[in-house]
């Protein structure tokens, strides 16, 4: 009789139904994310997280990652959900990319109140030490911001190409913490007339000799910058995994000669280049008063004719090595505007160039080409943190807080998923040493018998 399946022995048997109900219950935790064989999901764990940039209506939320993902905070007030915000860089362009770093302001928000978040990266939910983070906005400043020059600089990675996508940490003493991110160029910029207090309910005025802290952030790579506020304009261009004292004696005669350096690589050495070096074709300004700069032939005159609500003309003389600037003594409106210089070049002839700026209101938030007015090397990212929506280093749009079908739907789906709690790490390793046990047990039953 031909020996079948019902012909072998109970413990035969045993072992089978052993050994694929192990396999089906390592699929399942494996499928639930209970049990994971590789080390990717500790890359996307949020680090260096940063509650930042708080106005009256909104605040920052900032944070890193050692390998790329897409992030979003899944924000709560008292009454519940208010709303899912993305990162500012995707809020833009309409797309999920993945980031190293991660800039998510949440606007439209009420004054002095307290909101609750979780921070969502590739799908998990994290919360700080099993709670959620919270970030109160501030009172309602009725003064204008302060006159105070913002900050430069710029980040290089250790090779020493730019270092796009990092995050700057401002602080100093009795006053908020600010965030801001660098550009493609590696550059960021600071804008210190609105920094409030730490109690957030006064603009923030700093002493020459205040001492500032600046944490830089991308990976799992940091360094630290210390310096005083009177040196604080333009920043020498520092490398991550340096840290730097431009506070102490040596270092401020380093910082001394790195300005001198900038300072003279940015000057004209012929006058056979006529342009308008300061507005950037079709770049962005948050100063209504802006500095404009450029080249021209030694000693010539330049007729500037700038088109705004109103027209302004002007003319300025062009120094022994070529460069000229001329600050308008009148304020230009909100919205597009154009320069346009008529000079004669080395040649005697007569050269005429224009070009495209946007003059933004102060504390608004603008796009990565947003300049302040400035005589030193000038970033290409800016914003600052008024009562209007909070300070990004990117353009910010609009993000409603009233969430719509589709929005409650995504936080409904997006928020399911959650990273396991400390206590449940220890329940998942548990479960993954029993399958592993009754995988074991059932293979060990088959080959004895």
């Amino acid at each position: 009789m031909k020996s079948g399946f019902w012909n072998k022995k109970i413990p035969t048997i045993a072992a089978l139904i052993l050994l694929f109900s192990s396999v089906w219950i390592t699929s399942f935790l494996i499928q639930k994310g209970v049990i994971v064989f590789t080390g990717a999901a500790p890359d996307t764990i949020p680090q260096n997280v940063t509650v930042s940039n708080i106005t009256d209506t909104s605040f920052t939320a900032s944070f890193t990652s050692t390998g790329k993902s897409t992030a979003a905070l899944n924000v709560e007030d008292g009454n519940g959900p208010v709303s899912l915000v993305f990162d500012d860089r995707n809020k833009k362009t309409g797309e999920q990319t993945a980031f190293y770093s991660h800039f998510i302001t949440v606007t439209n928000l009420k004054p002095e109140t307290q909101y609750s978040f979780s921070i969502l990266s590739d799908g998990e939910t994290y919360l700080d030490s099993n709670e959620k983070y919270t970030a109160t906005t501030g009172k309602t400043i009725d003064i204008p911001p302060t006159q105070q020059d913002p900050i430069f600089g710029k980040v290089l990675l250790p090779d020493g190409s730019p270092s796009n996508d990092t995050i700057v940490k401002f602080f100093s003493k009795d006053a908020q913490t600010i965030t801001a991110l660098t550009n493609n160029n590696g550059e960021y910029i600071i804008p210190t007339n609105s920094i409030r207090n730490s109690k957030l309910d006064e603009y923030m005025i700093f002493d020459q000799n205040s001492e500032i802290s600046i944490d830089v952030f991308k990976e799992d790579m940091t360094s630290n910058i210390k310096l005083i506020f009177a040196n604080s304009k333009s920043i020498p261009t520092i490398t991550l995994l340096k840290n730097y004292d431009f506070a102490s004696t040596t270092d401020s005669d380093q910082y001394a000669s790195t300005s001198s350096q900038l300072s003279t690589q940015s000057t004209p050495k012929s006058g056979n280049n006529i342009e308008i070096t300061t507005p950037k074709e079709n770049s962005s300004i948050i100063d209504d008063k802006p500095l404009f700069q450029g080249t021209a032939a030694p000693n010539q005159a330049v007729k500037i004719t700038i088109n705004s609500s109103h027209e302004i003309k002007a003319q300025v003389k062009a120094s022994s090595n070529g460069s000229w600037s001329y600050r308008p003594s009148t304020s230009l409106s909100v919205g597009e505007h154009t320069i346009t210089i008529e000079t004669v070049d080395v040649f005697g002839i007569l050269r005429k160039i224009t070009q495209s700026f946007t003059v933004y209101a102060a504390g608004s938030q603008v796009d990565q080409t947003a300049t302040p007015s400035a005589t030193t090397p000038t970033p290409s990212t800016t914003t600052a943190p008024t009562s209007s929506p909070t300070p990004t280093i990117t353009a910010s749009p609009t993000a409603t807080l009233t969430p719509s079908p589709i929005l409650s739907e995504a936080i409904t789906a997006t928020t399911t998923p959650t990273i396991p709690a400390v206590g449940n790490v220890s329940n998942a390793l548990l479960m993954t040493v029993i399958s592993l046990a009754l995988i074991i047990s059932g293979s060990a039953l088959l080959f004895l018998l």
